[in-house]
């Protein structure tokens, strides 16, 4: 079940040097050795066990380059392990690739390309309503609720400091269900999942419950979308539920660097 999507931020660190110039090997993510280019723009730098993809580095905008480096790397994904490198990393020339990147963190490669065989990263997305979270707010709370009556039996006019105090405790009120869905969401869902992390929105305000990845083994993905659909469905009209993937392991790249090397 896949989505148009504009990937998340976070993949693994860059080596170091790094240069931001638009000139040189722009690197896209690391896979295991013997595995083909995405496509034919792309050049695959190999050392011992691992890859790196490279591709030219250019000077367009900003988030077309970030929407295409997603792209290739979740067509990668697809077909092979494969490690997203953060977005923008370039190094001087393929050369340089192999020297400051692959060599170095070759063993830390294998430990981490080992553990996403048959694994991809899956991202749900979770929404209120937002008429239907103020209704439960409303219905759930005496004391708002009648705050809410006394206030919309008033003339308009300047903002009181009532609604104003209304505001607030509702918002409290969906902080509070947004950390008890929260939870639910991962309850239901982590049980299926390698690794699950969850991202808060920040500040925390508004409608937004949270941004879950989780790593699943393929083989599980019907599994996965299947309780997917379940909750969607006891929160129907109430929550709206975004899933994305498979995908590669943006969310995880970087816990799975910090593996020991096998037989370490």
């Amino acid at each position: 079940m896949a989505a148009p999507k504009t990937p998340p931020r976070s993949a693994a660190p860059p080596p170091e040097p790094a240069v931001t110039a638009p000139a040189g090997c722009r690197v896209y993510g690391v896979l295991p050795a013997g595995a083909p280019a995405p496509t034919p723009e792309i050049r695959v730098v190999q050392h011992r066990q691992i890859a790196a993809l490279v591709g030219p580095a250019t000077a367009a905008g900003a988030r077309r380059e970030l929407l295409a480096h997603a792209r290739l790397l979740d067509t990668a994904a697809a077909t092979t392990p494969v490690l997203p490198v953060r977005f923008g990393t370039v190094l001087a020339s393929p050369e340089a690739v192999e020297r400051n990147l692959l060599a170095p963190y070759h063993d830390a490669f294998v430990a981490a390309l080992g553990a996403l065989t048959g694994r991809a990263q899956f991202t749900v997305r979770a929404r209120y309503e937002p008429d239907a979270i103020v209704r439960e707010v409303l219905d759930g709370e005496p004391t708002i609720k009648r705050l809410h009556q006394q206030l919309g039996r008033r003339p308009g006019g300047p903002v009181p400091a009532g609604q104003v105090r209304l505001g607030e405790l509702v918002a409290r009120a969906i902080v509070a269900r947004r950390e008890v869905d929260t939870r639910t969401l991962a309850d239901s869902l982590g049980p299926v999942a390698t690794l699950t992390t969850v991202q808060a929105p920040e500040p925390v305000s508004g409608y937004r419950i949270a941004t879950f990845a989780f790593l699943v083994e393929l083989a599980r993905q019907g599994e996965f979308e299947h309780r997917v659909g379940q909750l969607a469905g006891r929160w129907r009209a109430r929550v709206r539920l975004r899933l994305l993937g498979p995908m590669a392991a943006y969310h995880f790249a970087d816990r799975l660097m910090q593996l020991p090397p096998a037989g370490g």
